[in-house]
């Protein structure tokens, strides 16, 4: 039997050992990938997804104190750079040496090459987001954010105010009326955080004139902030719209209590005390007032009819005798001032209108009544209003 070279086996074994010394040094780095990056890093530098980690770290931290990500970027730049050089598909260290480039030319180069590696990392996909919004792409913008939301949709009150400055551009409603199609979570909460910006009203219009998002809230918020921007042309055209695909009737003269789209429809007042409500049995309001309540019960913005023209409407509200304690008035919309009023009598309602004000495209009728105290309640039902001649 040959006896083995001892210095070969020392060697063989001294090899060994420090082959198994290295690989615990890499699985501890690994280990300590996720949880302490920078330990893990310093442990085995060859580790670039470590290195990827800290740099991610930094720039995350960084920004979120000065709010500035090229700066925050440069912070982290050299563990990027060293990341990138042991693990060259890192996302994050693309990013991040993207953003950290002075010269916009070599930051489009850099994030342009870097997406085409990897769509899904979302700090790298807010950047391509921002060049597409830099150069008014507004499909490229649009699909961006699309994928960054189906897969991080907890990022969408980041991104939103992002999207909502390129959907409120001329031109942009077409993008988007092709991906909100519903399919996606972020594209109702899109709609809803867009219809609080008076920026995006005029956009939301003509998106809504193409597309039936089936949320009724989403309208009536459309309807009420765009009269509460005095964008009441558009408003009335999209509420005839939404009208007419409900199959409504909107015969001229005849304001039934509908209350679905207001201010458009009617506004009316709902609380225990002094209430006012469409009647199960019929076409009329049914009206309570208890004593010592009071004030308007129901508004609604028309379209002005010619002048002259009158009000009427039957009621059977008791006690007869206190009818005239409910009234009417009517105002421009863009004066606070009515520029008539009038009041119930035994027989009903009837105000006549010889002028309108100059200038006077919408108007707003407002409806009050009160009870005394000390008197009866006031209740009863009111016929829907009919404006003729």
């Amino acid at each position: 039997m040959k006896v083995a070279n001892p210095l070969r086996l020392i060697f063989v074994s001294v090899f060994c050992l420090i082959l198994a010394v290295v690989l615990a040094i890499q699985t501890a780095s690994i280990a300590l990938t996720s949880e302490a990056p920078e330990n893990a890093a310093r442990l085995f530098p060859l580790n670039g997804l470590a290195q990827e980690n800290v740099a991610s770290a930094i720039f995350s931290s960084s920004v979120a104190l000065s709010g500035e990500p090229q700066s925050a970027a440069q912070l982290g730049e050299g563990w990027a750079r060293t990341s990138y050089r042991y693990e060259p598909l890192t996302p994050e260290s693309h990013a991040i040496l993207a953003l950290a480039q002075q010269d916009s030319q070599a930051r489009s180069i850099l994030i342009g090459l870097a997406a085409q590696l990897n769509r899904r990392e979302p700090t790298l996909q807010a950047l391509v987001l921002q060049e597409h919004v830099a150069s008014e792409n507004y499909a490229g913008a649009v699909e961006t954010l699309d994928g960054i939301l189906r897969v991080r949709p907890s990022r969408s009150s980041e991104l939103f105010p992002v999207l909502l400055s390129v959907f409120a551009q001329y031109g942009a409603v077409e993008e988007f009326a092709e991906v909100l199609d519903g399919t996606s979570q972020w594209h109702q909460q899109f709609l809803n955080y867009a219809v609080k910006q008076p920026t995006a009203l005029a956009n939301l219009v003509q998106l809504r004139k193409q597309a039936d998002f089936n949320e009724q809230k989403f309208d009536q918020s459309l309807l009420r902030n765009l009269a509460q921007q005095n964008e009441l042309q558009s408003g009335y055209d999209l509420y005839t719209q939404f009208a007419q695909s409900g199959r409504r009737s909107l015969e001229d003269g005849i304001l039934s209590w509908e209350s679905t789209y207001a201010p458009f429809d009617w506004h009316l007042k709902a609380t225990a005390d002094f209430r006012a409500q469409p009647s199960l049995n019929s076409a009329d309001l049914e009206l309570y007032v208890r004593p010592g309540s009071g004030g308007v019960f129901a508004t609604r913005i028309i379209k002005s009819p010619q002048a002259p023209f009158s009000i009427v409407a039957e009621h059977q509200i008791t006690p007869r005798d206190l009818s005239e304690d409910v009234q009417i008035s009517l105002r421009c919309t863009q004066n606070p001032e009515p520029f008539s009023q009038g009041e119930f009598s035994g027989d009903g309602l009837n105000l006549s209108i010889e002028n309108l004000p100059a200038s006077c495209l919408f108007m707003e009728i407002a409806l009050q009544a009160r009870a005394w105290s000390g008197q009866a309640a006031l209740k009863g039902t009111i016929s829907p209003l009919k404006i003729g001649l």
